[in-house]
């Protein structure tokens, strides 16, 4: 609110002034046509008054304007297509596929190849879904085990065994081993989605 206070002090200035040049001048009067008429030095010093009351309530309302609309300068050039064209397009995988190391390959999974998908991300939990290959996870795992260790991959190594043909899934809250190539579903309990290849 400084500008509100610049205005404050410049309008107690400008009054101060006023009243000391209305208590220097007195009021002149003229006869004329047997009627006294008041020479209009006040008048003339309250319009006075309010035309800089005008012209500066106008000076606050543009810059309250150019705070809210700031403009662009003159050396930022428009984004243009060229810029966009240097970011890596994105796929994202038509079906998630889970899959032992052995079974099929990881990667993006098109209609022209099907893949394993290996960049997943929790919908539920919000984090991103890790996988071990070449392990599985032991019996012993729960969901206070991945809540206290996610994302670490150190601690969590802790319950993996070696299995050549098992890849070992994490977020959060779900886990899983596969072997064998299984497609998640709307019925599955996973909810993990693609969380995009680069091309």
């Amino acid at each position: 609110m400084a500008g509100i206070d610049d205005v404050d002090d410049l309008l107690d200035q400008i009054e101060g002034s006023l009243q000391k040049k209305s208590t220097l001048t007195p009021v002149n009067s003229v006869k004329t046509n047997n009627s006294t008429k008041v020479n209009s030095t006040t008048t003339t010093k309250t319009s006075d008054a309010s035309d800089l009351l005008k012209s500066l309530d106008e000076i606050e309302s543009d810059s309250k304007k150019s705070k809210s609309h700031p403009q662009k300068s003159s050396t930022e050039a428009p984004l243009t297509a060229k810029d966009y064209s240097n970011e890596t397009p994105t796929l994202k995988c038509r079906s998630i596929f889970l899959a032992g190391p052995k079974e099929m390959e990881y990667g993006h999974c098109s209609l022209m190849q099907e893949k394993a998908c290996d960049n997943m991300h929790c919908m539920k939990c919000d984090f991103q879904v890790l996988l071990f290959r070449g392990q599985h996870w032991v019996s012993s795992v729960n969901y206070m085990f991945f809540r206290n260790f996610m994302p670490d991959r150190l601690n969590l190594s802790k319950k993996l065994s070696n299995s050549p043909q098992h890849t070992a899934y994490c977020c959060q809250c779900s886990w899983t081993s596969v072997s064998n190539r299984k497609q998640l579903s709307q019925a599955d309990s996973f909810q993990w989605c693609c969380n995009s290849h680069k091309s």
